[in-house]
């Protein structure tokens, strides 16, 4: 299942609330804009957008339908209070935002997380601006390029990506 869950540690809420430091510099965001034919829906869920985080990351165990992959390099991951986390490598999610209807692609790094995280300063290095505000409607995630506006939603304390999963059609195998 795609979606959020509520799989990890307790001692990692604070990295969802605090936001992470990496120490490898290096990161990947890619953004696909695609037909709208022959995509599977694989259900909903939140994607928070966090201005503190250094790293895009996704839970480990959640999304199987978008494999993890080895990593092309070696991450330490940190937690706000400077523990260590597991890195398992990487996954390349994809991505309707609620109303659109552009499928987006970001790559995640796996680690022991609760939620799926997307940090601003990869969205940003990759020419996009972000906008957060306390009044509804007014929070999103612009690419300067394309002008393609995905919206932003206020809930609880975080901003959030209402997310609509999919994967291409053909990438799933038949079975018996």
């Amino acid at each position: 299942d795609p979606s959020p869950g509520t799989r990890g540690n307790e001692r990692y809420r604070d990295d969802i609330e605090g936001g992470m430091n990496m120490i490898n510099d290096e990161v990947h965001f890619v953004q696909a804009v695609v037909k709208d034919e022959g995509w599977l829906n694989l259900g909903k869920g939140d994607i928070v957008v966090d201005s503190a985080a250094d790293e895009s990351c996704w839970p480990a165990g959640q999304g199987d339908a978008f494999p993890t992959k080895e990593s092309s390099r070696k991450m330490v991951l940190k937690t706000a209070n400077g523990g260590e986390m597991n890195h398992y490598g990487q996954k390349e999610v994809s991505f309707r935002y609620e109303g659109g209807k552009e499928v987006m692609g970001l790559v995640f790094q796996v680690i022991d997380f609760k939620k799926p995280l997307l940090a601003v300063r990869r969205l940003v290095e990759k020419g996009n601006r972000v906008v957060l505000s306390a009044n509804d409607g007014e929070s999103y995630i612009q690419n300067l390029a394309t002008r393609v506006k995905i919206p932003i939603k206020k809930r609880g304390g975080s901003f959030v990506i209402e997310a609509n999963f999919v994967k291409k059609a053909a990438d799933f195998t038949r079975r018996a």
